[in-house]
């Protein structure tokens, strides 16, 4: 089965490694009801292009990361993101992000609460658009 774009309007909770492996993904649309994102829900999904999702959570460090949707395995076609935060946690973090990623859409928030790490690193995508 080849799925290129996901539109998940209702949802409110979406587990670990949902769409692992759909390499042929290029999009996904989650809608605002969203409350409980899994991590690496992206995971080795090689040709994602777009994401748009909610900001969850009740702190801007909530949605740490674009990392949380890919995780800290290597994957083909992705490059390696190192944050350096020790203004919060004084540690490291380390994912990797599709190459194909380009755009990203955040809906429920404003670019002045959103945490200043969260696409540190992330050299390929060339839209962020936050959406209040």
């Amino acid at each position: 089965i080849f799925i290129e774009k996901i539109n998940l309007p209702r949802i409110k909770t979406i587990a670990d490694y949902a769409f692992g492996n759909c390499k042929s993904l290029k999009e996904i649309v989650i809608g605002n009801t969203l409350e409980s994102l899994g991590s690496r829900t992206l995971y080795n999904c090689i040709n994602i292009e777009t994401i748009t999702t909610p900001f969850i959570g009740t702190s801007i460090v909530y949605l740490y990361h674009i990392g949380v949707f890919f995780g800290g395995e290597e994957m083909e076609n992705a490059y390696r993101c190192v944050i350096n935060d020790n203004e919060v946690y004084d540690r490291t973090f380390i994912f990797y992000v599709p190459m194909s990623l380009k755009t990203v859409n955040i809906t429920k928030v404003s670019a002045e609460n959103m945490y200043k790490f969260t696409f540190e690193g992330c050299k390929y995508i060339s839209s962020i658009n936050y959406i209040e």
